[in-house]
C-alpha cells in the first residue's frame, strides 16, 4: 500500500494530503502543471511537477516518485593560469606581462633602452669636461693679458713726459725701456759724432720731438 503523502501549492495555498493515486489524477486531469511546486511528506523540499518521475510525462499507473539525479555534473575543462611566476625575481605576475613590475626585467629578451643609453650620456659628456678646461685655459690668458696691459696703462703720461724733457732718453725708462735705449744710440752715437762735423745740432730738435712723441704713444699703451 502506497503510504507516502504529496501536497501541492498553488498561489499561497497548499493543499493536500494526497496520494500517489490522488496525485497522478490530478495530473491527467491538468489540475497539475509541469512548474506546480509539489512536494513529498510536509517537511519535503518543494519541486516542479515535472521533476517527479511518472507524474506528468508517464501515463501508467506507477505511483510517481522523486527523480533523483546520480549523474555526475560534467567537469568543467580545466582553465589555464592566469597569472606565472617571473623567471628573473619570481614573482607573480600576469601571463599577458612583457615586462615585470617588481624587477624592471622584459619578459621577451629585450634590453632596457634606459640602460643602454648610459654609456652614451657618459661619452657625450666628455668633451664637455675638456672644452670647459680650454675655456678656462683661455680666460686666464685673456686675464693675464689685461692685467699686463692694465700694469702698463699706469704710467702717469704727466711723469713721463716731464722725466723726458728734463732727462732725454735717461727719463724715457719710466715711460717705455726699448725707447730709451734706442734713443740712448740715436744721441750718443749718430747725432754726438756729428756735432764734431757742425751738422749735429740741426738734429737734436727732431730727437728731442722723437722722444717726446714715443714718450706720448707708450704712456697710452
Amino acid at each position: 500500500m502506497d503510504k507516502i503523502n504529496w501536497y501541492v501549492r498553488k498561489g499561497t495555498k497548499t493543499h493536500g494530503p494526497f496520494s500517489s493515486k490522488q496525485l497522478k489524477q490530478l495530473a491527467q486531469q491538468s489540475k497539475i502543471n509541469a512548474n506546480t511546486p509539489i512536494r513529498r511528506e510536509k517537511d519535503g523540499n518543494w519541486v516542479k511537477a515535472i521533476e517527479i518521475k511518472g507524474l506528468i510525462s508517464d501515463s501508467s499507473s506507477n505511483p510517481p516518485t522523486v527523480a533523483t539525479n546520480h549523474s555526475e555534473p560534467p567537469a568543467s575543462p580545466r582553465e589555464a593560469p592566469s597569472r606565472v611566476a617571473c623567471p628573473y625575481c619570481a614573482e607573480e605576475i600576469s601571463t599577458a606581462a612583457i615586462k615585470c613590475r617588481h624587477c624592471n626585467e622584459f619578459l621577451d629578451g629585450r634590453q632596457d633602452s634606459s640602460q643602454t643609453q648610459i654609456p652614451q650620456t657618459v661619452v657625450a659628456q666628455a668633451p664637455l669636461v675638456v672644452s670647459g678646461q680650454s675655456g678656462s685655459t683661455r680666460t686666464r690668458r685673456r686675464n693675464t693679458r689685461t692685467t699686463k696691459r692694465s700694469r702698463q696703462s699706469n704710467k702717469n703720461m704727466a711723469v713721463g713726459l716731464l722725466l723726458t724733457l728734463f732727462f732725454g732718453p735717461f727719463g724715457m725708462f719710466y715711460s717705455t725701456v726699448i725707447g730709451a735705449l734706442v734713443m740712448l744710440f740715436v744721441d750718443f752715437f749718430i747725432i754726438l759724432p756729428l756735432c764734431f762735423i757742425g751738422i749735429g745740432l740741426f738734429f737734436i730738435p727732431i730727437s728731442w720731438i722723437a722722444q717726446i712723441i714715443w714718450t706720448i704713444i707708450a704712456c697710452q699703451e
